[in-house]
């Protein structure tokens, strides 16, 4: 028996329409790809279901859904395309970040999918294979679907009543969303579905989060029985996921932290009624059955927009211990000022906006033990009271025009430090006899040398101290030139057991260098950036950083010189600031900037590492 293609599809289209909600179609008809035969779960990720709904809604034109990462956005874009294919046949657009990965996953995702779908398989046999390309299905039933990445070029000269945006945070920053959502050309049944992970604050995709009526996934407490989200949404993400999540802090504060111990101590507590979980896979499952749809708050969305958004602790496959070490080490390393891990953390697993935020150091002369500027000052002719434990002390100078500004602080191998002076100092003979009074060694001299080079060249020659050994000179220990860049680090070859590779520091390679006159010194060029945030975090509390209760104003006003403000979209940079916090560009800040070199010398002495050196390392081939 031959079978005429015309009747059947007529016969097709007399079918009556399945009006089952997407999932529940999709239960049946969508093969999930590499997932062994398996078809799409509506109860995997119950928070699908609901956005599902929004899409059936006729009266809802604009979702925008704000899910961490592996939380199965590629399969519901995948489930929403097959039943649009089979069920509402319509001209569509679904754009990624570029066109490489838009290409990558319709071919081995999209496509597949479709083929294998017992619903749409019958319309990609039809379909001639010239009409199957990359980044466009022309498909036998009418409807064409386009793909690629967030760019005008993909973006313009369509006219479509669906547009889909895969990882919306990651487009273009140049009017990419609105370009997309021009396409439907206002049609009355149009659908616009933008999706990703957080993204950063102030952003096109989070006006088109805030645009919606807001809403977030919860559960009906197995305790009270209230609905309630997984945690509160306020403005700090970070306080959030803490009030939520426990642990036991004396362990999370240790050096090296007892990892299997802590993570014995983790619980899930309800917002509702405070009732504690131990993370184990029955009681996420328990909660995730009980999911129900939240509205976050009074605000009020455009008509006929919606947003959702929800963190990975909804994702019952993922397990709570996970998330407090991925949060415990995104603290640990913005504590020594790298922010990065805490933007990834909210922006990925909580999927939230991030902002950074302007970072003024504060002095917190109560973390501290109390002392005195009396306690360690040097009294003629007897030894220099010394720190106990002290390892080693440092003098920073930085270098005016007729004066110079100086302080000295002691340090331990574990990194804390305790301030011994501060103050101005109006000749370079009385640094140097400041230096001998406090007994720092000349290695341990940081000297300013961006300013006045020359003459800081030919007093460290002078005061220059020979090193003999067995009668004969070796060398000469001298004070060290610093001089601060705009580098974010700086490269240094290492060997590594018997590996050679590229360690990134916040110090530089010495550089050699001669006086008009012909005297050798040398420069150490270091990170602006990496090391006033190193410092800003010991200011804060990382490190104990102990300044005497007695300090003069100068330094309680010169501490707090700089903020670290955005410059320009994602650029910051330490600025000088008045009082108020705002840019200024005649502010006092020496004693600052002596604290920044003593932060260097510290590091290159072996005594800082976090957020200072082993950026990163990099293997290289001999």
């Amino acid at each position: 028996m031959k079978f005429n293609p015309i009747l059947i599809g007529a016969a097709d289209s007399l079918a009556p329409p399945d009006n089952r909600p997407i999932y529940e179609w999709a239960a049946e008809n969508v093969q999930l790809v590499g997932g062994k035969g398996a078809f799409f779960d509506p109860d995997a990720v119950p928070s699908q279901r609901f956005a599902f709904d929004w899409i059936s809604d006729p009266d809802i034109h604009n979702i925008t859904l704000v899910w961490p990462t592996g939380f199965g956005k590629s399969v519901f874009f995948e489930a929403w395309i097959a039943h649009t294919v089979a069920e509402n046949p319509s001209d569509a657009q679904f754009s990624h970040q570029t066109d490489r990965p838009a290409s990558q996953w319709v071919e081995k995702r999209v496509v597949p999918t479709l083929e294998a779908c017992p619903a749409t398989a019958p319309i990609m046999r039809t379909t001639h294979r010239h009409k199957k390309r990359k980044l466009e299905l022309s498909l036998a039933n009418g409807c064409t679907l386009y793909f690629g990445g967030a760019n005008m070029r993909n973006l313009q000269d369509k006219s479509l009543p669906i547009v889909g945006g895969q990882e919306v945070w990651d487009w273009p920053a140049n009017g990419a969303i609105s370009e997309a959502k021009a396409r439907t050309h206002d049609r009355f049944d149009e659908k616009i579905v933008l999706c990703g992970q957080g993204g950063r604050e102030g952003s096109e995709f989070d006006a088109e989060y805030l645009g919606g009526a807001l809403h977030t996934t919860g559960y009906k407490c197995p305790g009270c029985g209230e609905e309630t989200p997984y945690m509160p949404y306020t403005g700090d993400p970070a306080a959030d996921f803490e009030s939520v999540m426990t642990w036991n802090a004396d362990l999370a504060a240790a050096d090296q932290v007892p990892w299997e111990r802590l993570l014995r101590t983790v619980r899930y507590v309800t917002p509702c009624c405070g009732r504690k979980m131990r993370d184990t896979p029955n009681n996420r499952r328990r909660l995730a059955a009980r999911q129900v749809l939240i509205s976050l708050s009074d605000h009020e969305g455009i008509p006929g927009w919606v947003s959702h958004t929800v963190s990975a602790l909804a994702a019952h496959w993922v397990p709570w211990e996970k998330l407090v070490v991925q949060y415990l080490q995104a603290r640990r390393a913005e504590m020594a000022g790298d922010t990065s891990k805490m933007r990834a953390f909210v922006m990925k697993r909580l999927a939230r906006f991030w902002s950074e935020r302007p970072v003024t150091p504060v002095l917190n002369l109560e973390a501290c033990e109390p002392y005195s500027r009396a306690d360690f000052w040097p009294v003629e002719g007897e030894p220099a009271p010394r720190w106990e434990r002290e390892a080693f002390r440092i003098f920073a100078v930085d270098v005016q025009g007729t004066h110079y500004w100086a302080i000295c602080r002691a340090w331990r191998l574990d990194g804390s430090s305790r301030l011994l002076y501060e103050g101005r100092i109006s000749t370079i003979e009385q640094v140097h006899e400041t230096q001998k009074r406090f007994e720092v060694s000349n290695e341990n001299v940081a000297i300013d040398s961006g300013y006045a080079t020359e003459r800081i060249a030919h007093a460290r020659w002078k005061y220059r101290k020979l090193i003999r050994r067995n009668g004969k000179h070796v060398g000469s220990s001298c004070w060290v030139m610093l001089k601060g860049a705009r580098d974010e680090s700086f490269p240094h070859h290492e060997i590594h057991g018997r590996q050679k590779v590229k360690v990134r520091k916040v110090y530089s390679t010495t550089e050699k260098r001669k006086t008009s006159e012909g005297k050798p010194y040398s420069v150490v060029k270091f990170s602006n950036l990496m090391a006033k945030n190193a410092l800003a975090a010991m200011m804060a509390g990382s490190r104990a950083f102990g300044v005497f209760t007695n300090h003069s104003e100068e330094y309680g006003a010169q501490m707090q010189s700089e903020a670290l403000l955005e410059v320009r979209p994602g650029k910051w940079n330490w600025e000088t600031v008045n009082k108020k916090g705002q840019r200024a560009a005649r502010v006092d800040n020496h004693l600052w900037d002596c604290e920044v070199m003593g932060v260097v010398l510290a590091s290159l002495r072996g005594v800082l590492s976090a957020g200072l050196d082993d950026e990163s390392i990099d293997q290289e081939t001999e």
